[in-house]
């Protein structure tokens, strides 16, 4: 999900089949982005999480890995993110939330990351211990931080 959000925020290239219908004449780049635990760095890169882009694209498309890097397409029209992450997540390397939050600050897009020292992957509300579940309380801190609400 982090990956696919991230993907959102940052791909620009044309797609097959857009401008067909009507909702082509919107633009799909979000305002902002919420990343938790994110898959960023690209198949080729030591720390990627290469499962989600053999899973997302398939054996045969790996080629393609590089061009939906949301690191690697980060640009200042990029929208501002908010970024949540554990040091110790086993499974997508917290050096994906770090380098992705990088590639926003070297293209002046705002972020506002949080790395918890504890915690698997996947923990969302329910099973994070509890130091770790202030992430919502920060989220809505950033939400109206960012005047989405009041």
């Amino acid at each position: 999900g982090g990956h696919l959000a991230a993907m959102e925020a940052t791909y620009k290239e044309k797609i097959d089949g857009e401008g067909v219908d009507e909702i082509d004449s919107i633009d799909f780049i979000p305002n902002a982005q919420i990343l938790c635990y994110p898959v960023i760095l690209g198949y080729e890169n030591e720390f990627a999480h290469k499962g989600s882009y053999t899973k997302l694209l398939g054996e045969e498309n790996l080629s393609f890995a590089a061009k939906i890097d949301p690191s690697a397409n980060v640009s200042e029209a990029t929208p501002q993110a908010f970024i949540w992450h554990t040091a110790e997540d086993n499974n997508v390397n917290v050096i994906n939330s770090y380098e992705y939050a990088k590639a926003l600050r070297l293209n002046n897009v705002p972020v506002e990351m949080h790395i918890f020292p504890h915690g698997k992957h996947g923990l969302g509300i329910i099973r994070a211990p509890e130091h770790v579940r202030q992430w919502t309380g920060l989220l809505i801190n950033w939400f109206k931080e960012i005047d989405w609400i009041l």
